[in-house]
């Protein structure tokens, strides 16, 4: 639990601040404090422009009602150290009561909290920081046959998303004993009602959501974070893993449901990536069961044995120290945030901002303004057109398409930042909208010019 503490703490101590990062944080902080205010709305207005209210109930409600009586830096920063620290505390004891071994428990859980899936669970406030911890917490009563308990937190993760609910059927479906069927198909029904009572209205309302086509990536850089995934586990600790299974593999037929486990998560992986963050706790086990595998196991050269090892630990230290550097210059910076708050002060709340999709989340929260888009595609509004004119928009030279695009989806601000003129966006000074600004006085007004970053403000 300490070396949780010191794990979780130490992004900050590399920023050196304690300001808030990323994305996530920012999001709920802003959906919690507008329903402090007005309670769940059928519609978000700022994503989009516009969009149904599609965001995991728990979390924010969790956060709305801490803010009654904590301040915001509590709810986005301490709650979530304080949830990872019970989390590996939990872990540790779950492991060892299953085990009956401190060694195996000891390794498992120092993998856990250098694993980047954890730092990014429990470093501020994010969607799955509460309902893993609830995981784990539900997951170490069932282990201790405290099914009645158990069941009541697995209900409960039913309310912070659909990933949740279904991590929630999964280990009810794997916890069940002929003891505690009656009790476990209770559970699951209830669940399921819960989970329907919650999820089909949207359903039912807006249909299925549109599947977006953009930003499709290799499965690899969202699975493993040493090719660039913000929440994936090392390719070490796979590997590590492959011998811990090996040990498993022993005794195959009594180990039945933890490959069920693996596989069902590993398939629920290769559909959304984010669910690689409750793999990484089953992996941590395996890699400990495989690190104690190659400690024991005789090999022919002591000093090849010696070297794997330490190759091992290497690695999986290096994915660690590679993703707590990340957070030195984690978006977003001192600069970006004056920039939108100068742009909250000359804009309406009315108005419309435009910028590349992965600012939305910070014009809607930082700004309090309206975005064209963002990452948070789940039934927004005719995403992949939108994607497709906002692509269009910004690479086309033609002012009088440019000014159709912009009528269409009633933008009245530009935001330019230097990543977006550095490849994000653009590869050269004079790209597609970067040229219809320059050499078009009369339509645009720079108003905003500042650290390499421009607001324009579009003349009707």
């Amino acid at each position: 639990m300490l070396l949780a503490a010191i794990i979780l703490v130490t992004p900050f101590l590399i920023r050196g601040s304690w300001d808030t990062v990323g994305k996530e944080p920012f999001l709920l902080d802003r959906l919690s404090k507008d329903f402090l205010l007005q309670g769940k709305q059928a519609q978000d207005t700022l994503s989009f422009s516009g969009r149904p209210w599609s965001y995991p109930l728990g979390t924010v409600l969790v956060a709305a009602t801490l803010k009654k009586i904590a301040s915001p830096f509590f709810v986005l920063l301490i709650l979530p150290l304080l949830l990872g620290i019970l989390t590996a505390g939990l872990f540790y004891a779950s492991i060892n009561h299953l085990h009956q071994n401190k060694k195996v428990a000891f390794i498992a859980t120092i993998l856990l909290v250098i694993s980047p899936s954890f730092i990014y669970t429990f470093v501020f406030l994010k969607e799955f920081t509460i309902p893993l911890f609830l995981a784990m917490l539900a997951g170490h009563l069932l282990i201790c046959r405290k099914h009645l308990a158990a069941y009541l937190f697995l209900a409960l993760m039913a309310g912070f998303g659909i990933e949740h609910f279904i991590i929630a059927l999964v280990m009810l479906f794997l916890a069940r004993t002929p003891e505690q069927k009656t009790k476990a198909t209770i559970a699951t029904l209830l669940i399921l009602i819960l989970g329907m009572v919650l999820y089909f209205p949207l359903l039912f309302q807006y249909g299925l959501p549109e599947l977006f086509s953009f930003e499709q990536r290799n499965p690899l850089f969202n699975i493993f974070s040493d090719f660039g995934s913000r929440f994936g586990i090392s390719i070490f600790l796979i590997f590590l893993a492959f011998f811990g299974l090996k040990e498993f593999w022993k005794e195959k037929y009594t180990h039945s449901r933890m490959y069920t486990a693996l596989a069902i998560l590993m398939l629920l992986t290769i559909i959304k990536a984010s669910f690689i963050i409750y793999a990484t706790f089953l992996l941590a086990l395996l890699s400990a069961l495989g690190m104690l595998y190659l400690f024991n196991a005789r090999w022919e050269s002591r000093t090849i044995k010696d070297l794997t090892i330490f190759i091992l630990i290497l690695g999986l230290l290096f994915s660690a120290i590679s993703f707590l550097n990340n957070y030195e210059n984690a978006q977003p910076s001192p600069e970006l945030v004056e920039s939108l708050q100068s742009l909250s002060q000359v804009s309406s709340p009315e108005e419309v901002i435009l910028s590349h999709y992965s600012y939305g989340i910070w014009i809607n929260s930082i700004a309090s303004r309206k975005n064209v888009m963002d990452e948070k595609a789940f039934y927004a509004p005719q995403v992949n057109e939108r994607f497709q004119d906002i692509e269009e928009l910004f690479q086309s030279r033609n002012l009088e398409r440019t000014q159709t695009l912009l009528k269409k989806y009633q933008i009245a601000y530009i935001y330019i930042t230097p990543e977006m003129k550095q490849g994000r966006v653009w590869q050269s000074e004079e790209q597609g909208l970067l040229f219809v600004l320059k050499f078009s006085q009369d339509e645009f007004t720079r108003i905003y010019h500042q650290n390499g970053i421009e607001i324009w403000k579009v003349r009707t």
